[in-house]
């Protein structure tokens, strides 16, 4: 029989004849009665005692979601696709239900449902992991006894789709002559540093310096620096010369809006696959086909783990079979 402390409350594990009670608390004062009273009842005989629902823990899935939210998402890049991703569970299973309800049944009956909607594999997954992250601070701050395992699903390979040199040319002209010279000084940016949409919004001219391009809000919050190539650095010195302030946004969100993205991308006869993302797999791809280290790559794109950067390393294996290729041809004449 023993009372210790979870998260910022108090756990009262009783255990008689193989079996074993565990309750939680948010007082030690209450986890000190009940133990005590399911002692009593053990020497007894008795059934072990009812928990006052006013003294035990419990929260519920909109107060896991919004400790969550103040404590691990505001402010952080990925703030609005973490509120996005949560509405699904509060839509689903409502901002009411008690997390203590909440099992791998109903779980899965949501994955289900999503599938249903066509999400993909992917999708569903990073659904699920802002789930995960609701449970695991209950967990931390003790008003989650037990979390209920989440099953994942399978995600498929996808091919990385990046532009050849030609679309390169071809959709910074098509920016260009639809008088779009914003969208054109934007694609050139992300086509020479890989960054992300996001980043691309908050950089402002002091971000600009003579190492390079600053980043310091990112998707997993560790900024980095990336040496600009000269086209990349007149375009954004060119841009900080129309900015008023040291602090002002070199591209202003409301100036890229999707509308003439997507009027670019007709124009340049872009296949639909082509989105925003594309240019950021184009940097990447570029540097692996030129036989650029691994692990340069993965701190120029600034992802967390390795593994995310090698989807790239089969891009060279790839250009690995068509240089054989061009040998069996050369042979052949």
């Amino acid at each position: 029989m023993t009372i210790t402390q979870r998260g910022k409350g108090w756990l009262a594990t009783v255990t008689h004849l193989g079996n074993r009670a565990r309750q939680q608390f948010s007082t030690y004062a209450d986890a000190t009665q009940w133990e005590a009273s399911a002692k009593h009842a053990i020497i007894l005989g008795k059934p072990m005692p009812e928990v006052n629902r006013v003294n035990q823990i419990g929260w519920t899935l909109g107060d896991a979601a919004d400790r969550t939210f103040r404590t691990r998402w505001k402010g952080k890049a990925s703030e609005k696709t973490n509120l996005v991703n949560m509405r699904h569970h509060m839509n689903y299973y409502g901002d009411k239900m008690p997390l203590s309800d909440l099992n791998t049944e109903q779980i899965d009956d949501l994955i289900l449902d999503l599938r249903e909607r066509r999400y993909s594999g992917a999708t569903i997954n990073r659904i699920l992991m802002n789930l995960s992250r609701c449970l695991r601070t209950a967990r931390e701050y003790g008003k989650m006894d037990h979390k209920p395992t989440i099953n994942r699903e399978p995600e498929g390979e996808h091919r990385l789709r990046w532009l050849t040199t030609a679309e390169c040319d071809r959709i910074i002209s098509s920016a260009q002559e639809l008088g779009y010279l914003h969208v054109r000084d934007a694609i050139v940016v992300a086509l020479d540093t890989g960054i992300r949409r996001g980043e691309l919004f908050r950089i402002t001219p002091a971000d600009i310096t003579r190492q390079g391009l600053g980043v310091w809000i990112t998707k997993n919050m560790k900024g980095r620096i990336i040496p600009l190539t000269k086209r990349a650095r007149a375009v954004l010195e060119s841009r900080v010369s129309q900015c008023e302030h040291r602090t002002s946004l070199v591209f202003p969100q409301t100036n890229i809006n999707r509308t003439p993205w997507y009027r670019v991308k007709y124009h340049a006869d872009m296949d639909k696959d082509v989105v925003w993302h594309t240019l950021r797999h184009t940097f990447a791809s570029r540097l692996v086909q030129r036989d650029v280290p691994i692990q340069h790559v993965q701190k120029l794109m600034g992802h967390k783990t390795i593994q995310v950067t090698m989807r790239y390393a089969k891009i060279a294996d790839a250009n690995l079979g068509n240089a054989i290729a061009a040998l069996d041809n050369m042979s052949t004449v």
